[in-house]
């Protein structure tokens, strides 16, 4: 099996939402992508699964 990989760089439009079933821990978003000076951005959502979405949750998004 092939599993395609995709890196975004951008940055979060607002916290993300955090919904924890059955210890499965799942979190949703939404990133900006600039596409220039002149251009609109791009709004990606996005959703991260297990490990990595508790360590989104940790250290990413807005604090205080």
């Amino acid at each position: 099996m092939n599993m395609n990989k995709v890196m975004l760089i951008g940055r979060l439009v607002k916290d993300v939402a955090i919904e924890t079933k059955d210890k499965n821990v799942r979190v949703y978003g939404t990133i900006a992508i600039n596409n220039g000076k002149d251009k609109q951005a791009d709004f990606i959502p996005v959703v991260a699964f297990g490990k990595t979405a508790e360590l989104i949750a940790d250290y990413c998004g807005k604090k205080g």
